[in-house]
């Protein structure tokens, strides 16, 4: 029997799935987790969750109602196959399904620009992650073929080392999101700020076109490859320059409890391209 939710959501998304969100046509769950799940439609994954204000995925499509989200976490598995008409989503599963409506989808624009800073306020931004960061929490702290990968980046004395690393670490790692591939967009993330070359985003297009990785890591690296980054990413490279020490490591310590292992592979990256910054260059 299929069962009508009244009244009609709101909802928030990132502007990365506008054009997408417009379409119609069958969707299918993909990974489910205690607080969202992964669906994939028209070739995008979209990352479903209740609203957490200030977390908003890149790939993210936020409802604001607890109730709603909290029957379909508990109704749908993975294949399970929901439909977009409209505005109407109708979620099929083995009891009948649920027929819910989306009054409106207010989008949010997290994507990165090209700043200017000084080298003090990378410093400072470096020096932070260091004091905050614990690589026991890592990936690369806990698996010993990725202990290997970080101590030969470290040892790195030309680019064009670099480049068999990248490709070692595309898909390495277990999980959903790989260890390598967390590594690898938090170098992206920080290259597409302040890097004014784009070195490392050529070696993980030419990495990721040859190797295999998650569908969910294939959706961020394609979030990012636009510009596209989650909201707390978003807010920390907007603010670090202008906010206290103690608040930007207030910052970096919320990024480091994201996920599994996740956000401290993601802030161990990032932490990699700024000291590749201050070694090779390439910012100004």
């Amino acid at each position: 029997m299929l069962i009508v939710y009244n009244p009609p959501v709101e909802a928030m998304a990132s502007q990365l799935l506008e054009s997408v969100l417009t379409e119609d046509g069958f969707a299918k769950v993909q990974s489910v987790f205690e607080t969202g799940f992964n669906l994939h439609f028209k070739d995008q994954l979209i990352y479903v969750s209740g609203h957490q204000p200030g977390y908003l995925s890149a790939i993210g499509l936020q409802l604001k109602d607890a109730d709603l989200m909290g029957k379909l976490t508990e109704s749908v598995v993975v294949d399970t196959l929901i439909r977009k008409r409209g505005n109407t989503w109708t979620v099929y599963t083995r009891e009948g399904g649920l027929i819910f409506e989306l009054a409106d989808i207010n989008y949010e624009c997290f994507r990165l620009e090209k700043r200017t800073v000084s080298q003090r306020s990378l410093a400072k931004l470096s020096a932070s992650i260091q004091s905050s960061f614990d690589i026991t929490q890592s990936g690369f702290g806990q698996l010993q073929s990725l202990k290997d990968i970080w101590q030969a980046w470290q040892q790195v004395d030309s680019e064009a080392d670099f480049q068999g690393l990248v490709y070692r670490l595309v898909g390495h790692g277990p999980g959903l999101t790989p260890s390598g591939d967390d590594f690898l967009q938090g170098v992206l993330l920080m290259e597409a700020s302040f890097g004014l070359k784009t070195s490392f985003r050529q070696r993980i297009l030419a990495a990721v076109t040859e190797r295999e990785t998650s569908h969910v890591s294939q959706a961020y690296y394609s979030a990012l490859l636009e510009g596209y980054v989650n909201e707390p990413w978003y807010r920390l490279l907007q603010s670090f320059d202008k906010v206290s020490s103690t608040e930007l490591r207030n910052i970096i310590q919320s990024l480091l409890r994201y996920g599994h292992t996740s956000g401290s592979d993601m802030v161990l990256g990032s932490l990699a391209y700024l000291e590749y910054l201050s070694f090779f260059g390439g910012n100004e």
